[in-house]
């Protein structure tokens, strides 16, 4: 995996994800209609997904 440096100045990691044609041109409508990127709208939605209590601080 590739370790890049984010915008915000943290640490991310490029990874490559499959889905269907129709989840990708769905979520990618969900993230126009938010206003953000479809890389944003995925990390967003992943994070809802882990409870609170679950997520690591971030360092």
């Amino acid at each position: 995996m590739n370790t890049i440096q984010s915008r915000a100045g943290g640490k991310t990691v490029g990874t490559t994800l499959r889905m269907s044609r129709e989840l990708h041109d769905e979520m990618k409508i969900q993230a126009i209609k938010a206003g953000r990127s479809f890389n944003t709208h995925v990390v967003m939605l992943l994070k809802e997904a882990i409870p609170a209590d679950a997520q690591r601080p971030q360092s």
